[in-house]
């Protein structure tokens, strides 16, 4: 099959799937005159690469592309294990997973994609980290009767955002009285007690040299020192890595009288915040610092303009009193009635 061999849908259903490669989907994610939208770093190729190379087990890469004409509407990245199909990723390093679909194409897109791969003799797909909005499970519940297909989903976990106002203190007037009161009180108090200043790492030298200097306040907490110690550890390195040589992870530091003393590792995508990770010295802990730093990353989100801010997935409490509202996260099956 693919580029590596083509296969052409029926009248019915006129349109081309054609196998792909990690090479393929650099080519499409670095073409400026492409429609595909790419709706999270985590279906990146530089991320499912690197993901690949740290947990692809047993299972084998299918990536697929379906195709108008000469147009590519959408990329699947999907992988097959036992006649199972899957999104590539895990929920333990991806928090959102999907398909890369021009916008509009959806609906056509799940249809000639199911099809062939029903066709096939794929059994079921298994997809999780899918958002409510995901295209791709748009495209299936559109497509579902028709192609008699039986879709179950059941919530898997919990992501939180944030939709920015225009300002600061809109900001602060959305949150409930308490929370305002408390985010002007731990600010006043800080700048009391210390000179501080936040700002933010974009260049991708500037940001390799303070990596280190994350990583060692990451591992003065116990729980996120276990985490680096196991495989998704290694993976985390290196992908946030990736992500920065693209351009798209940064990190918002907070100094205190001259020392760093909490930071934030975010992903700037699509006029989106996505929080990834966060670190912070014990020393400074009096003083609110890790959590302040959060605050001021969404203070200068506001000020680029951005949109949305994404604590991403879980539901701690620092994230509800920040003014994020959940967003479900949902693992779907499908399979041929």
């Amino acid at each position: 099959m693919g580029r590596l061999g083509c296969h052409t849908g029926t009248d019915r259903l006129p349109y081309t799937v054609c196998r792909e490669t990690l090479e393929s989907l650099r080519r499409y994610a670095g073409a400026a005159s492409s429609d595909l939208q790419w709706p999270a770093v985590f279906v990146y190729p530089f991320w499912l690469e690197t993901w690949w190379r740290h947990f692809q087990g047993r299972a084998e890469m299918l990536l697929l592309s379906v195709r108008q004409g000469e147009k590519v509407i959408g990329i699947a990245p999907f992988m097959v294990e036992d006649s199972k199909v899957s999104l590539i990723g895990s929920p333990e390093v991806c928090d959102y997973l999907d398909c890369i679909i021009v916008p509009g194409a959806a609906d056509t897109f799940a249809r000639a994609l199911l099809d062939h791969l029903f066709s096939s003799g794929i059994h079921a797909l298994d997809l999780r980290c899918l958002r409510a909005d995901a295209a791709l499970l748009a495209g299936i519940k559109a497509v579902a009767p028709e192609l008699k297909l039986e879709l179950s989903c059941v919530q898997e976990a919990v992501s939180m955002e944030l939709e920015l106002p225009s300002t600061w203190e809109q900001y602060l007037a959305g949150l409930n009285r308490k929370q305002r009161h408390e985010v002007r009180r731990k600010l006043r108090r800080l700048g009391e007690a210390s000179t501080y200043r936040y700002y933010e790492i974009e260049d991708y030298k500037a940001w390799a040299e303070f990596l280190p200097v994350f990583m060692r306040m990451f591992k003065q907490n116990p729980e996120k020192a276990q985490f680096l110690s196991m495989q998704e550890g290694l993976f985390f390195r290196e992908a946030v890595s990736d992500a920065a040589h693209a351009g798209l992870a940064r990190f918002g530091v907070l100094e205190v009288d001259g020392s760093t003393a909490a930071a934030v590792l975010y992903f700037d995508h699509h006029d989106v915040v996505y929080l990834y990770n966060s670190a912070y010295d014990p020393a400074r802990a009096g003083l609110s610092t890790g959590l302040l730093c959060k605050v001021l990353s969404i203070k200068e989100a506001i000020a680029n303009k951005k949109s949305r801010y994404d604590f991403l997935k879980g539901g701690e409490v620092y994230k509800q009193r920040l003014g994020g509202h959940a967003v479900p996260i949902y693992q779907c099956r499908i399979t041929m009635q």
